[in-house]
């Protein structure tokens, strides 16, 4: 093995400055084969050289220049010439393939100027080679898809991404560029096995369930509940806020710490904090009611099957005076998706919902914001590793 620790070349010649290595090298041994027309140990001919010039990866934090004595030859069974392959070169190439991993394994944790700095190219070649090793991983990587499939989304450069979890693993599966129609069909209808997904977890976005109905019309969508609580819970508190915008310093201060219990099932409230609630009740009718239609939706997810909870429901939906406008506007946004809302109920005991998908996405937004002005492909885009 050589200084370079790179197989397979001799080292002609070594100079350096204060920034770069720079290696003459040649290959150790001629090619045995003809790579136009196979034939293994017949005569060939030197017929011309040039140098070539690769970089590889930094050494001792210096930037490396191979200078390759790269040679031609003449195959005497077909007349053709050809240049003999490199070791650990691809054809063609600038770089070693050594430095195309390094390029890859260092670019999800740092910028294409820092990683072109450090290695010798330019920030624009770093990418190109990052998105030469990414799309040759996908066209290689074929993904099996999971039982039940999570649906959900997260910004990132100020785009929309769909975000996609095996619910069952906990595992992210891909990050995906937008999240439209297009891009999730594409997607889903890459994986293997996608038309056993049995389950697919999201929130009342339209568009998601209008994919899985044209892709897998056989797989229960289920419209995640803590989605379906969040929206019951903003609607209280447009009540509350209209409540505490008008009250004045006295009131103000009755209100304070009522914002979280009204948030907290009633089921965990304790005894002064229930004291303290059924008080401002007696003042605020219009929140009483807005609290109680929030824990009878709540209620619903205590059904023993989809039988009862679509009672429940139903029950919840005749009880919605039509004086609430914000507790009317979900109750028209759920009959539009009951089917979804009661299909929890077809998995009993599994407790199907989009939970890890929230959690992943607040740390995909905190890994986010560590890396500012990063792109999609460098700031958090896809299964790549």
């Amino acid at each position: 093995m050589n200084a370079l620790h790179l197989p397979g070349y001799r080292i002609l010649d070594f100079k350096q400055n204060k920034y770069d290595y720079l290696y003459v090298i040649e290959p150790e041994e001629p090619p045995y084969v003809c790579i136009h027309c196979g034939s293994i140990d017949v005569k060939f001919t030197k017929h011309s050289v040039r140098y070539r010039d690769v970089v590889d990866i930094p050494s001792q934090g210096k930037r490396v220049l191979l200078r390759i004595k790269h040679r031609r030859y003449k195959c005497s069974a077909c007349g053709e010439t050809f240049y003999e392959p490199l070791n650990g070169i691809d054809t063609f190439a600038k770089v070693t393939k050594r430095l195309k991993e390094y390029i890859m394994e260092q670019a999800v944790k740092r910028s294409y100027e820092d990683i072109g700095d450090e290695v010798g190219l330019s920030s624009q070649t770093v990418k190109r080679y990052f998105d030469e090793v990414v799309m040759e991983i996908r066209n290689n990587t074929k993904i099996k898809a999971p039982r039940v499939l999570g649906i959900d989304e997260v910004y990132i450069c100020k785009r929309a991404r769909a975000v996609l979890m095996d619910i069952e693993k906990g595992i992210m599966i891909e990050m995906l560029e937008s999240n439209t129609k297009a891009a999730l069909k594409a997607f889903i209808s890459s994986m293997e096995g996608y038309e056993n997904i049995e389950a697919v977890t999201m929130d009342m976005c339209p568009a998601y369930k209008y994919v899985c109905k044209e892709l897998i019309p056989n797989a229960k969508v289920i419209i995640d509940k803590f989605h379906v609580i969040a929206f019951a819970n903003k609607a209280l508190l447009k009540y509350f806020n209209a409540i505490k915008n008008k009250a004045n310093t006295a009131e103000t201060q009755e209100l304070w710490g009522v914002r979280k219990i009204l948030l907290t099932g009633k089921e965990k409230l304790t005894p002064d904090k229930v004291a303290k609630r059924d008080a401002i009740f007696k003042k605020y009718d219009e929140l009483k009611i807005a609290y109680w239609l929030k824990e009878d939706l709540r209620d619903v997810y205590l059904a023993a099957d989809s039988k009862e909870a679509f009672e429940l429901f139903y029950l919840w939906e005749e009880n919605v005076p039509k004086s609430m406008k914000h507790f009317v506007k979900i109750k028209n946004a759920l009959n539009r998706c009951k089917q979804e809302v009661i299909n929890y109920f077809k998995f009993p005991d599994e407790n199907l919902t989009n939970s890890f998908t929230e959690s992943m996405n607040r740390v995909t937004k905190d890994y986010v914001r560590l890396g500012r002005n990063y792109s999609f492909d460098i700031g958090g885009g896809g299964n790549y590793a």
